[in-house]
């Protein structure tokens, strides 16, 4: 993040200035360059897409408690403890995700 008066749209979208909208501590240029880390605006233990390919989930839809597959390979879905329509097969380490029908073996993985 920059300063608040620094006007970091110039520097990148020029024909944007979208900071007269927003607060001036804002940095509104995280709507245009994904890349733009917005972590500072928000409680540290909220994580942001911004940090991520867009397939990776993150904590703003879900409590802070639920950890999301940013710290995993992207095909497991961590919220399989928390939500009923994942299931872990508990004879083998495959994990079921029962919407696609597609099972994923991570032997090397325990839940």
């Amino acid at each position: 993040m920059h300063p608040p008066h620094i006007n970091t749209d110039a520097m990148y979208l020029p024909h944007i200035n979208t900071d007269a909208m927003y607060p001036p501590h804002i940095n509104t240029d995280a709507m245009y360059l994904p890349h733009i880390n917005t972590d500072a605006m928000l409680p540290p233990h909220i994580n942001t897409d911004v940090m991520y390919p867009p397939h990776f989930n993150t904590d703003a839809m879900y409590p802070p408690h639920i950890n999301t597959d940013a710290m995993y390979p992207p095909y497991i879905n961590t919220d399989a403890m928390h939500l009923p329509h994942v299931h872990t097969d508990p004879h083998h380490d495959v994990i079921y995700d029962t919407e696609c029908s597609i099972p994923m073996a991570f032997p090397f993985i325990k839940f």
